[in-house]
């Protein structure tokens, strides 16, 4: 009996280690991870022609697509996933660390429905006209360090202008990650039209102003500017952003001086709305250098001293004044002020008797 089952056991373990591999395994790119409903290759140095693998027919239910750390270069022109091949139910595409330099409003025919797209870690120096128009479900854009090191901070602001540029304006967009892209500036106008924009991350760049529209992006709730080069945060970057209930602008040079006087009252007055405060402190002047903006509160920010330094600029500039008129009237160029004012005497024909006249 004991036999039995032994040689039982063993029979359902060889009938088990010769089971199929299912229709998504078996049709699986060497060396990725596949299922009904995810592709998944990670740093396997594949070119594009793995998109072409990934079948419709076979993969009809299939809603993730990771394929990270290869090198790409040029995308191609027309559907990555081959001609006539639409993945209908793909919601997640995830293209990063793939060192991707250029993309195409037809790469991504093939996946209509994406609404996660990362794209973040790549070496992005062009793109095509409204390169992302088939993907009107986007929800979420990572562009984290996407940008190739020579491009320059001009540039990475065009192309990001040229990827938000769309027929259906992004209407379901609510996040835009944008980090780590040494941004200089950015055109005020350039997120105005994405009227559902919730969070908008501008962490890590070299942004020292960023001028907030009226009517712009009211919908937003969260802006992180941290590990920026802010000296200053105008009122009008909140007074304009009625929704904003969360910012962050830590680690960045502030200048806790007058201009600053506004944001640090309105700090202390709703601290929750700050995160990272530990890291909010100021940079300047000296002796308020390293202090938190939360804990100054009553220091005077704009320096009485400011005053007398004007009346001293001005008695300067009087005295500088006299001395050039005394100068000029030493050396006879300047009239010199009559000796007595009021009487002056008038020559009459009787020059011997001369009577005073008012004058």
């Amino acid at each position: 009996m004991r036999l039995f089952f032994i040689l039982l056991a063993c029979f359902f373990k060889h009938l088990h280690s010769s089971k199929l591999p299912s229709q998504y395994e078996a049709s699986c790119y060497d060396n990725c991870k596949c299922n009904a409903t995810t592709v998944e290759c990670r740093d396997l140095n594949l070119d594009s022609t793995v998109f072409s693998k990934i079948l419709p027919k076979v993969y009809p239910n299939l809603d993730t697509i990771s394929i990270t750390g290869n090198d790409f270069g040029l995308m191609p022109m027309d559907n990555v996933f081959g001609e006539n091949q639409r993945h209908m139910k793909v919601t997640f595409l995830d293209l990063s660390d793939n060192g991707i330099r250029s993309f195409y409003a037809d790469t991504f025919f093939g996946v209509p429905k994406v609404e996660y797209l990362y794209l973040r870690n790549n070496e992005l120096e062009s793109v095509g006209e409204k390169p992302l128009n088939y993907l009107p479900n986007l929800r979420l854009l990572d562009l984290s360090a996407a940008f190739g090191d020579h491009i320059s901070s001009r540039k990475r602001a065009e192309i990001l202008k040229n990827i938000l540029d769309s027929d259906h304006y992004f209407r379901h967009l609510e996040e835009i990650i944008i980090s780590n892209n040494e941004f200089q500036t950015l055109d005020p106008s350039i997120f105005c039209h994405i009227e559902k924009l919730t969070r908008l991350i501008l962490s890590g760049n070299q942004l020292e102003s960023f001028p907030i529209k009226r009517r712009c992006i009211e919908s937003l709730k969260v802006l992180d500017l941290k590990s920026n080069k802010f000296s200053n945060i105008p009122s009008s970057l909140w007074n304009n952003l009625e929704s904003l209930d969360t910012l962050d602008i830590s680690n960045n040079p502030l200048q806790c001086d007058c201009k600053l006087e506004e944001l640090v009252k309105f700090a202390n007055e709703d601290p929750t709305i700050f995160l990272n405060q530990q890291q909010t402190v100021c940079s300047g002047p000296e002796k308020l250098a390293g202090k938190g903006i939360f804990s100054i509160e009553n220091e005077n920010l704009c320096q009485k001293g400011s005053s007398f330094f004007h009346w001293f600029v001005l008695l300067l500039i009087a005295g500088g004044v006299l001395m050039i008129y005394r100068h000029l009237r030493k050396s006879g160029r300047f009239p010199r002020f009559p000796d007595s004012f009021g009487y002056s005497q008038l020559k009459r024909n009787d020059e011997s008797n001369p009577s005073p006249a008012f004058v």
